[in-house]
């Protein structure tokens, strides 16, 4: 019995020392926040994430933010203060898991100007999915009135040969039928190509970019599709599709957001 109450003791004891860091922290798609109040005699935070060390802070900051995340992950996050010794004087376990970016965003087109009916909205629905070669990255579909839900990014799986190969505009695929249906959204010039290639498809932990080389009336032309994912301080989510061109006359011929005061891109509201 006495040894059980020393036992206690002590444990209540080595509690109380690791009590006055006081961590707090928010949870993102790709991030996590920490936060936390400071230490008497702390020099140094160190902060580390399933074991791995991640970064030394000084004394003078209290919070920090671990970027660049799995999306539905857990993280096992230790937070420790120390001296100048590199001993500890206090220290937070946190046990975290991301959010995702999964979910139906929507824009709006408050103007008349729709591109010929064309954009009077657009849908966004984005599912979180993982691949040997590239590892986590989004699938993204998008749809608009009149206009069933269809793939926008990948194209084409990842170790799919036909990626940088020229495809005919009117080259009878699924992923052919994609292409269409996208430029259909966002071409405003009476023109249409006769064939396209993808040159790029980049995946940052927030963004997905496809870079598309496209044969117009003898032109060759290059654009952009960057789709950002963003969320604010309250945890409302948004997702921006920008189109734009590295020629003028690219630029010229792509369909921009029309609403007023809200830039070039379409920023999409998460719904559900």
């Amino acid at each position: 019995m006495k040894k059980t109450l020393i036992t206690l003791f002590l444990l209540i004891m080595s509690l109380s020392l690791f009590a006055a860091m006081n961590a707090t922290y928010k949870e993102h798609p790709t991030s996590v926040e920490l936060k936390w109040s400071k230490v008497p005699g702390a020099v140094f935070y160190d902060i580390y994430n399933d074991n791995e060390f991640i970064t030394r802070l000084d004394s003078n900051k209290t919070s920090y933010t671990l970027e660049n995340l799995l999306s539905n992950k857990e993280q096992n996050i230790t937070l420790a203060a120390r001296d100048a010794n590199n001993k500890d004087l206090d220290a937070a376990w946190i046990k975290a898991k991301t959010t995702s970016w999964d979910g139906t965003y929507k824009w709006v087109n408050n103007t008349k100007d729709t591109n010929k009916g064309k954009m009077k909205s657009l849908t966004l629905r984005t599912v979180t999915e993982y691949d040997p070669k590239v590892g986590q990255y989004q699938r993204i579909f998008f749809s608009t009135d009149g206009v069933d839900e269809f793939l926008v990014f990948p194209i084409f799986d990842f170790d799919d040969p036909r990626t940088n190969e020229k495809h005919k505009f009117k080259e009878d695929s699924e992923s052919g039928e994609a292409y269409r249906q996208n430029v259909s959204l966002v071409n405003t010039s009476a023109f249409k190509p006769s064939e396209w290639r993808i040159t790029k498809m980049e995946i940052m932990p927030d963004s997905v970019t496809l870079v598309v080389e496209t044969k117009v009336m003898g032109m060759t032309l290059t654009t952009d599709t960057i789709i950002t994912f963003k969320e604010d301080q309250n945890g409302n989510k948004t997702a921006e599709v920008l189109y734009q061109g590295e020629e003028k006359l690219s630029d010229k011929f792509l369909f921009k957001n029309p609403n007023p005061n809200e830039g070039d891109a379409f920023v999409l509201k998460k719904i559900k």
